[in-house]
């Protein structure tokens, strides 16, 4: 009986922190795309404020070229902006955010017009749409 228990006790124990480890690692995904939603929500209240001031144009050019012309415009500030948290960190930011350019700001409010590049998260992405929501 006593070889019994343990082996089971230390086998209930490993089970017990392997699903532990799983939660953590889900929470802090959860958290990484919260994250990553509200650095979208910047992006897309500086192309907002960008089409403003450029007779409602968006930047014209696709891609990292376009969400750069906010950076160099002033209407993304800190260059965190245009990370994921889910990709892994590196010395220098990155554009990790594609960006489809030929838009005005009173175009179809279902558009998406900035959104995550392909494997910044596990099961899916984020898009910010023209009217600047964020999903």
């Amino acid at each position: 009986m006593k070889k019994k228990l343990a082996i089971a006790i230390p086998t209930v124990l490993v089970l017990l922190a392997a699903m532990l480890v799983m939660a953590y690692r889900s929470a802090w995904e959860k958290l990484r795309r919260m994250d990553c939603q509200c650095q979208l929500k910047v992006i897309t209240t500086g192309l907002y404020i960008y089409a403003k001031d450029n007779d409602g144009f968006f930047p014209d050019k696709d891609g990292d070229e376009g969400l750069r012309m906010l950076w160099n415009g002033g209407y993304v500030t800190h260059p965190h902006t245009m990370s994921c948290p889910s990709v892994q960190p590196s010395r220098e930011y990155s554009v990790e955010f594609d960006y489809v350019a030929g838009y005005r700001v009173d175009a179809d409010k279902d558009i998406g017009i900035v959104m995550d590049r392909a494997g910044n998260h596990r099961d899916y992405g984020n898009i910010g749409f023209v009217d600047g929501r964020v999903w």
